[in-house]
């Protein structure tokens, strides 16, 4: 392998490395702004409660998210619901 194969293939590596890390900080943001909706969705009150459902259900469907994650909100989504449908009727 000469100079320039191995410069070429130094420069691939790095281009993996930066899509890498790219990736995962795209990843953590997904993360931080769904932890964001889930709170607001469990705790606000109102309106704020019903953004926070909605913004979960847009976030999650998100390129970033995996299947997993999807099927997690899902199951968050499932069982806060019916607990808020319950709160608000109480309220009346």
């Amino acid at each position: 392998m000469g100079d320039g194969d191995r410069g070429v293939v130094g420069f691939g590596g790095v281009i993996v490395t930066l899509w890498q890390k790219d990736r995962a900080d795209r990843r953590a943001e997904l993360w931080r702004r769904l932890t964001r909706a889930f709170e607001q969705a469990a705790y606000g009150g109102g309106p704020a409660a019903e953004l926070g459902v909605k913004a979960v259900g847009v976030i999650s469907r998100s390129r970033l998210a995996t299947r997993e994650e999807a099927a997690l909100v899902v199951a968050f989504l499932r069982a806060t619901l019916p607990r808020r449908a319950d709160n608000e009727r109480g309220a009346r």
